[in-house]
């Protein structure tokens, strides 16, 4: 049970860097559709309700990305929003859709990525994450259950779309 807090905890104050939020940019195609590029870290501060009423004011038809990730929760929190507005997402290689940034790609109602344009990699936590390795493993465990809960929530396949999940190593 205590892990399962600790989890929570994490999943949901844990950000690279707190500060960095998300910035919402209104654009128009060449084509004049609406679309919107969220650009910057996910953060535990971000708010969502911004994006939502940015969204139906721009009348937004798909958004798309330029970030290296953040805080997980805030990213599911974002592909929600995504999904629930009717949004598709789009993403080039011009541009970084990394790490957190994957999990709000995926609320597209539709979804459309250039080839090499999303990265990904496993769990890492900064200052103020577990502290011990037995933590660590546990916290990973449980924040990997809720992801690919969510993912499926998404209607993604976590199968047969293995080819958007490719491993970085790094450091737990």
């Amino acid at each position: 049970m205590w892990r399962r807090l600790l989890a929570l905890a994490v999943l949901s104050s844990w950000a690279v860097a707190a500060h960095a939020a998300i910035q919402i940019e209104r654009q128009m195609s060449s084509g004049g559709i609406p679309f919107l590029v969220l650009s910057g870290e996910f953060s535990s501060e971000d708010d969502v309700d911004e994006f939502s009423a940015v969204a139906r004011s721009h009348k937004a038809l798909f958004v798309t990305f330029d970030s290296v990730g953040g805080n997980v929760a805030s990213a599911i929190r974002y592909g929600r929003a995504i999904r629930t507005l009717g949004l598709h997402t789009v993403q080039t290689r011009s541009v970084n859709c990394m790490s957190a940034c994957a999990l709000a790609f995926v609320g597209g109602v539709a979804r459309n990525a250039e080839a090499g344009a999303i990265g990904v990699h496993q769990h890492s936590f900064g200052i103020g994450g577990p502290s011990g390795r037995d933590d660590a493993v546990a916290v990973s465990q449980l924040l990997t259950a809720d992801v690919i809960d969510y993912l499926k929530e998404m209607d993604v396949d976590t199968v047969r779309d293995q080819r958007l999940w490719h491993r970085i190593e790094g450091v737990i």
